[in-house]
């Protein structure tokens, strides 16, 4: 009972913080400029230090702190950002189809076509919905505590192993990284949440050599990445690596175990599709994406241009048809993909504003966010640099994440070029 104190005052501590009146300036300087966080983080380290024993109780409360803020903000001043929400709190483009299909399941409807090709999600929205008696704004609040709390989760993992800077650190980029998603309803909410639960898991069946953690973690990192598609490689190259550090389990068993992991996360995905959606519409969203990756495209419209013909077609008959387009074009010039993935991991390494640290610029670029991009890229460089040196079971797993990252960056289109942030 006593470990669920904490979680209280800290849920406590976060509905006060979005739903006071607080002043909107604080919570949209939280939003818009990356150096707040940086400073409530400075602050609340020397009273971990001074007060070990309750440094988790502290972490818990401050990584709500950094949530509830951003939501404060977007709520008193009524701020609309687009793409993501009018009025502080109202989705727009793919954040109201996934509202309104999350009612029309509660209604006894099914997802419509964007819902459908990423399920997870909008299950989820529509079980907050059906919990807070489809209001929305408790359930946007709901998404922002769950995402804080599997984020404490992670850097818990982290301070108990590479101590509290190292951990506090990844809180940073996270927060930076996330912040201007709190208060919307767009799938890096679970994306996000699901990837620090498996990346959690993940670091700790490392750390204990523990071959059914780390399979946990799989599963839920697939998870994570069909609700929120984003770097699949990294699954292949984990289980590879996996196979080899549990070796005395003998490898084979090792990857088999693996692939069985990843097959039941979209056994699950294709479950809830098939409850909530329609099955014939699985990742039908993808096919706008290859289509710009073959023809080495920046827009993921391009299809759409190329072929305006197609516009009309019903789904799923218009992504089959993308999808042969894309077919066509690979055939006609196969170089445009090799020149599609130079540019893709020119832009991820560039030390710039685009590239892997440029969401610190997510809402324009001032000589503070220029001085953090400096710093960030300069420490992710000493970081590799001592992963290389040391090599222990935990910095290896992190490199072998970050080339599959790295290896999957050219299959994101928007991640790099339509949103460079995202």
């Amino acid at each position: 009972m006593s470990r669920c104190i904490p979680l209280a005052v800290a849920l406590a501590i976060y509905s006060a913080i979005a739903l006071l009146p607080l002043p909107p300036q604080l919570g949209l300087a939280m939003r818009h400029q990356p150096a707040i966080a940086l400073g409530l983080v400075l602050l609340t380290y020397p009273i971990c230090q001074r007060w070990k024993k309750y440094t988790g109780a502290i972490e818990l409360g401050l990584v709500l702190i950094l949530m509830a803020l951003p939501l404060s903000g977007l709520w008193n001043s009524a701020t609309s950002e687009y793409p993501t929400l009018m009025a502080g709190l109202f989705p727009l483009t793919d954040g109201s189809n996934y509202y309104t299909d999350a009612r029309r399941v509660l209604a006894g409807g099914s997802l419509n076509v964007v819902s459908s090709s990423r399920p997870l999600f909008p299950g989820v929205l529509t079980t907050l919905l059906a919990v807070s008696g489809q209001n929305l704004q408790w359930s946007v609040a709901a998404l922002g505590a769950i995402a804080g709390i599997a984020l404490w989760v992670l850097i818990r993992e982290i301070r108990q192993t590479l101590g509290t800077p190292s951990a506090w650190g990844s809180l940073l980029g996270v927060v930076w990284f996330y912040r201007r998603f709190i208060g919307t309803v767009w799938t890096e909410h679970w994306g996000l949440t699901l990837g620090a639960v498996a990346a959690a898991m993940l670091w700790r069946s490392i750390h204990r050599r523990q071959l059914s953690l780390f399979l946990g973690g799989l599963l839920v990192l697939t998870l994570g990445l069909t609700a929120r598609a984003g770097a699949f490689l990294v699954l292949p190259a984990l289980i590879g690596w996996g196979s080899w550090f549990f070796r005395e389990l003998r490898a084979g068993r090792v990857a088999v175990a693996g692939l069985a992991m990843v097959a039941i996360a979209f056994l699950l995905n294709q479950a809830v599709l098939n409850a909530i959606g329609r099955p014939e519409l699985a990742f039908s969203n993808y096919a706008y994406t290859v289509y710009a990756q073959v023809v080495n495209s920046s827009d993921w419209r391009q299809v759409l241009i190329d072929h305006p013909e197609v516009a009309g077609l019903p789904q799923p008959a218009l992504s089959q048809q993308i999808y042969a387009l894309a077919l066509q074009a690979f055939l006609d010039q196969p170089l445009a993909v090799v020149q599609h993935a130079l540019r893709a991991w020119l832009t991820y390494l560039s030390p710039t504003a685009e590239g892997l640290w440029g969401f610190l610029a997510t809402y324009g670029a001032t000589p503070v966010t220029t001085v953090l991009l400096g710093m960030m890229y300069l420490l992710s460089a000493i970081g590799g640099v001592v992963c290389l040196r040391e090599f222990t079971p935990l910095q290896q797993i992190t490199l072998v994440a970050w080339l599959g990252v790295l290896a999957s960056f050219p299959l994101c289109l928007r991640g790099w070029m339509v949103s460079p942030r995202r």
